[in-house]
């Protein structure tokens, strides 16, 4: 089951921790702490990168996502 980003939209994610965006998987890799992580860019015209560890991202596709401030949000998907 592959379920979209509740703040990035066109990312997706997958039960086995695939990331995608619309049509093509995103390269990912190991950081030094031996988590899998990815970069990506908004297409906001701000070129600002967002990082992201791979188990957050497929954690928040599937329950929410969360604010900087703590507060969680919750979506009907």
């Amino acid at each position: 089951m592959i379920k979209e980003h509740p703040i990035y939209t066109g990312f997706f994610s997958n039960e086995s921790g695939e990331v995608f965006h619309y049509d093509y998987k995103l390269k990912t890799r190991i950081n030094k702490y031996g988590y899998e992580d990815f970069n990506f860019y908004l297409k906001d015209g701000s070129k600002n990168k967002k990082h992201y560890t791979v188990h957050k991202f497929v954690w928040e596709c599937f329950n929410g996502g969360w604010w900087s401030s703590g507060v969680r949000i919750v979506t009907g998907k």
